[in-house]
C-alpha cells in the first residue's frame, strides 16, 4: 500500500483489523452463508470510512490476459497527481470463469455485461455512482482529470469527465443479443392490474432489444376474460419494445388455480384460443432460434413435463426449416414454463429467498427433467429460459449429450420469478446478453419490492467464456 498521506497505511491496517473482528463475530448458520447486508455493512464501516475519503475510486478489472497492460494503467492511475484518487490495485487478475456479484453496482453490471470490451476500469466516485470504461477510454478520462484537476466535493463535474455526459443505456454493438425475460404475470388478478403500469414504465432502460420472452403463467386461471387481459398486456409489450413476444404457457393458463387431478380442473379451451410461440420461432436477423414448449400439457397438481412425443414433434419442425442449413450457426434457446433443476439446486446462490419446502417442490417438479436437459445438449441448446417457481434463479451446468461417450454441452439455464408480484412476491424479470466475442451469457436479475420502490440489479452474473 502506498500514499503520499504518511499515516494511511497504518489507518488502512487498523481499520481492516476492526473490520475483521467484527465479521468473525457475525453469526451465519452455515460457513457459506451470506450474510445480512445490514451486518456486512456495519462489519465493514470502518474501512468504508477510509473509502469515503476520496473523490474517485479506481479499480481496473480484466483477465490474466490482460495483467500486464492493467498494471500498466493502474501504476499511471496511483501514481495521478493529487489526494483525491484511491486506485485498488488486484495482486492476480484471474482466468476466465463464471463470475457472479449480489447487489451490484452500476459499474459492475455494465462491466459483467461487456466482457467482449476487457480491458478496462471501473470508476465509482464518492457518491455511490460508478461506471465501466474500456481501457483506452479510461485512459483518456483519467488524463483528463489530471490535466484539469480532480474537482473536489463536486460529483456531478466529475461524472461528466467520466461518462462526457453521454446516455448510461448504451444499444448493443454487433454480436450481442439482449433478451427480455418475464414470466408469471398471473393476469386476472388485482395485483396484476395494479403493477402492470409501473412494469412497462420501467422496461424503457433496457431498450432497444431483440427479443422479449415470457415463460408461461400468462394468466391466472384459463377464463376468457383472463386471457383477454393478457392479450391487451402483450400489446403493451409490443408498443413498448417493438417485438412480438416469444410466448409459452404455464399451468395456470389451462388448470384452475393451476392445478388438476386426473384431468379434474383442466380447462383447456383458453390455451387453444391463446396465440403462444408453438415449437419453433426463429429470427435470421438476429440469427436466434427458440425452442418452445408446453411442460404443462402433462402432470398432475401443479407438476409438468415435456413428453418425448413434444420433444419428436419439435426437433422435427427445426429439421424441417433447417433441410438447407438455413438455421445453421443461430443461438438456441429452450423457453419451458416448469424448472428442470428442483430448488435449491446444488451449488446454486438464490437471488431471493427460496420460497420453498421438499413437500412443495414434489408437487410442482419437472418430471424426466434429466431427459430433457439431455436433449436440449444433444440439439447444441446453450440457454434455457423457465418460470413456474416465482423464485429467480441461474444455474449453470454442463449436460451430457447423449450422443458420445463423455461429450457434454454447457447449458445456461435462467428463471424469471414473477413479473407483476403475484402472491405479494417481489416483482422481477431478467435481462440477459449473448456476448459473441467472448462467446458467454450475461444475467442481470432486477428486482423490486411490491410496492413499487424500484427495479434494481439484485445479482448479475456472466458465465465464463472459452479459455483462449
Amino acid at each position: 500500500m502506498i500514499s503520499l498521506h504518511g499515516d494511511w497505511v497504518g489507518d488502512v491496517r487498523r481499520a481492516a483489523r476492526e473490520s475483521t473482528t467484527r465479521l468473525r463475530s457475525a453469526t451465519v448458520e452455515r460457513w457459506d452463508d451470506y450474510l445480512p447486508h445490514d451486518v456486512l455493512e456495519s462489519s465493514l464501516a470502518p474501512l468504508a470510512r477510509i473509502f469515503r475519503r476520496y473523490e474517485l475510486i479506481v479499480l481496473p478489472i480484466g483477465n490474466r490476459y490482460h495483467q500486464r497492460d492493467l498494471d500498466r494503467f493502474a501504476d499511471e492511475a496511483a501514481r495521478a497527481p493529487g489526494h483525491g484518487i484511491l486506485t485498488l490495485i488486484p495482486g492476480l487478475y484471474q482466468p476466465a470463469v463464471n463470475v457472479q456479484v449480489l447487489d451490484p453496482d452500476d459499474g459492475v453490471r455494465d462491466a459483467l455485461r461487456r466482457r467482449d470490451e476487457w480491458p478496462g476500469a471501473i470508476f465509482i466516485l464518492r457518491d455511490g455512482r460508478s461506471l465501466f470504461l474500456p481501457l483506452d477510454t479510461a485512459y483518456e478520462r483519467l488524463a483528463t482529470i489530471v490535466r484539469y484537476g480532480l474537482p473536489h466535493h463536486d460529483p456531478a463535474r466529475t461524472w461528466s469527465i467520466l461518462n462526457k455526459d453521454e446516455e448510461w443505456e448504451f444499444p448493443p454493438p454487433p454480436g450481442r443479443r439482449r433478451l427480455l425475460h418475464l414470466s408469471d404475470l398471473h393476469l386476472g388478478t388485482r395485483r396484476a392490474a395494479r403493477a402492470q403500469d409501473f412494469l412497462l414504465a420501467n422496461l424503457g432502460r433496457f431498450m432497444p432489444l431483440d427479443h422479449v420472452v415470457i415463460s408461461g403463467d400468462l394468466f391466472d386461471n384459463p377464463l376468457a376474460k383472463h386471457r383477454e387481459v393478457y392479450e391487451h398486456f402483450a400489446h403493451q409489450v409490443r408498443r413498448r419494445t417493438g417485438k412480438l413476444p416469444v410466448v409459452v404457457p404455464g399451468n395456470h393458463d389451462q388448470r384452475i388455480l393451476g392445478n388438476n387431478f386426473l384431468r379434474l380442473g383442466s380447462r383447456r379451451r383458453q390455451l387453444v384460443e391463446l396465440d403462444w410461440s408453438r415449437g419453433l420461432v426463429h429470427d435470421a436477423k438476429t440469427r436466434t432460434a427458440f425452442f418452445c414448449f408446453d411442460s404443462a400439457s402433462t402432470g398432475n397438481m401443479a407438476r409438468g413435463g415435456v413428453s418425448q412425443d413434444q420433444l419428436l414433434k419439435v426437433g422435427t419442425k427445426f429439421d424441417t426449416e433447417n433441410l438447407e442449413a438455413e438455421l445453421q450457426g443461430h443461438l438456441r434457446i429452450a423457453v419451458v414454463h416448469h424448472h428442470p433443476y428442483p430448488y435449491p439446486a446444488p451449488n446454486e446462490t438464490p437471488v431471493t429467498g427460496p420460497r420453498t419446502w421438499p413437500v412443495r417442490e414434489r408437487l410442482l417438479e419437472m418430471t424426466d427433467a434429466q431427459s430433457f436437459l439431455t436433449w436440449c445438449a444433444g440439439r447444441d441448446i446453450g440457454l434455457v429460459l423457465h418460470g413456474h417457481r416465482h423464485v429467480p434463479r441461474l444455474v449453470i451446468d454442463d449436460v451430457a449429450t447423449g450422443q458420445a461417450r463423455g461429450q457434454h454441452r454447457r447449458i445456461t439455464t435462467v428463471g424469471c420469478g414473477t413479473s407483476l408480484g403475484a402472491g405479494g412476491a417481489p416483482m422481477s424479470f431478467n435481462v440477459i446478453e449473448w456476448n459473441a466475442e467472448s462467446r458467454s451469457w450475461s444475467v442481470d436479475f432486477q428486482i423490486s419490492r411490491p410496492d413499487g420502490q424500484g427495479f434494481h440489479s439484485a445479482l448479475v452474473q456472466a458465465s465464463s467464456p472459452p479459455d483462449r
